[in-house]
């Protein structure tokens, strides 16, 4: 077997600070009052589906598998609350959706 030499990589180069002169770097108290939400609109919250949010945290075992995305179910006025359309809430009492059923409940969402 041969062995061939392996060439050397120098290491990189220091990034060279530049002097910015006269503008001072901004303060926290700064980057905190020109937040993006002061140059947007607020929007209102969005209210949840109550008995929806209450049946999903009754039927969570471990709340610590529950996140903000996950713990309840927003009301819509365009898209229908699965409690409308199979009736209950997918996994409730050991109830689970068909996959036929879940694509009727999106196909109209399209």
């Amino acid at each position: 077997m041969q062995l061939t030499a392996v060439p050397r990589v120098d290491r990189p180069r220091a990034v060279e600070v530049r002097d910015l002169g006269d503008h001072p770097r901004p303060d926290v108290a700064d980057l905190r009052s020109a937040s993006i939400g002061s140059r947007f609109p607020r929007i209102a919250p969005q209210k949840n589906d109550e008995d929806y949010t209450k049946r999903i945290l009754d039927n969570t075992p471990d709340k610590r598998i529950l996140t903000q995305r996950v713990d309840h179910m927003p009301v819509s006025a365009t898209v229908p609350s699965p409690l409308k359309f199979p009736g209950y809430v997918p996994g409730e009492n050991n109830r689970f959706t068909c996959h036929k059923d879940i694509l009727a409940y999106y196909q109209p969402l399209r």
